[in-house]
């Protein structure tokens, strides 16, 4: 069955791609941002993707929670509010896996979560080679999501890589920290205070009217989506890649040494065994250029030797 499609102009497009291929040539890091959606004939489409002040890293990147609320107050002040009610608007949360898979990390699939919350959300991850993942979620009339394509619109004006390379410069604060040049005053009044996850926890104060007071409950939603596979294997295999590439980012960016990585892959291995499925483990001179998949595959490889 084919995916629903959301559009995104070829500037748009372009400037996510760079933004994640030159903070990786500069930094070798992710970096992540936000951007719009509205309904456009009918169809959603992603507009003005931006990158925020933030923590990055190797394997993660993390939005400021004030430059977060910033971005939900100033991004919207010239819109009509009737425009941007869910069912025509959308806070789009986008980050980069540079040269990993474009997949949902666990810490992704939480963070997503906290979003829907608060009602439909949209969530994309691209990587160096324009693969990506695109996630619209929703909670009405029950907690779901779905998988979209996106159908990119051909236009005339590319952004040019200097002016990426100039909102891709980071000035550093802290070990890791980072900073677009263009809110230095900001960062300076910023500089200490805590950064966290995405999410549209800041958006209360001005749509008070889209919230409501849902309690998520997880075991529901694993019930869900499980129901979204016509396999259950199917479903656990998804869900254990996503343990597993958690884990493998966690170790690239040295969250965890090569022995905790085998420890929680091992785990892994004895949670999912019920369902026949195991991940190999890697020798260390190996790590860099493995992923869940490469993992798994190697295993089934493994057994049929």
């Amino acid at each position: 069955m084919n995916k629903p499609f959301v559009k995104i102009s070829e500037n748009d497009w372009n400037k996510i791609i760079k933004y994640a291929r030159t903070t990786y040539d500069m930094y070798n890091a992710e970096i992540g941002g936000m951007a719009h959606a509205f309904i456009d004939d009918g169809v959603w489409k992603i507009k003005d993707p931006v990158i925020l002040k933030q923590t990055i890293s190797s394997g993660k990147c993390t939005i400021n929670k004030e430059s977060l609320a910033e971005y939900y107050s100033d991004s919207v002040k010239d819109y009509n509010k009737l425009d941007l009610t869910s069912d025509k608007f959308l806070y789009v949360w986008w980050h980069s896996h540079h040269n990993m898979e474009a997949f949902w990390s666990g810490t992704d699939e939480k963070t997503i979560e906290d979003v829907a919350k608060h009602g439909p959300s949209m969530s994309l991850v691209v990587n160096n080679k324009e693969d990506y993942e695109l996630r619209y979620t929703f909670k009405e009339p029950i907690e779901a999501y779905v998988d979209c394509d996106l159908k990119i619109i051909k236009n005339e004006h590319d952004p040019i890589r200097s002016e990426i390379e100039e909102l891709c410069t980071l000035t550093t604060i802290g070990k890791n920290s980072a900073y677009p040049t263009s809110q230095l005053n900001m960062v300076n009044q910023l500089k200490n205070e805590e950064a966290i996850r995405p999410g549209l926890e800041h958006q209360a104060n001005m749509f008070e009217d889209m919230l409501d007071t849902y309690e998520y409950n997880p075991t529901v939603q694993e019930e869900i989506s499980g129901a979204l596979y016509d396999d259950k294997r199917i479903y656990m295999i998804e869900e254990s890649s996503n343990d597993v590439n958690d884990i493998l980012i966690d170790y690239m960016g040295e969250s965890i040494n090569y022995s905790a990585f085998k420890t929680l892959v091992e785990n892994i291995n004895d949670k999912y065994s019920v369902y026949d499925i195991s991940y190999k483990i890697p020798p260390k001179k190996d790590m860099h250029k493995v992923s869940a998949t490469t993992l798994l595959k190697e295993s089934k490889d493994k057994e049929a030797n």
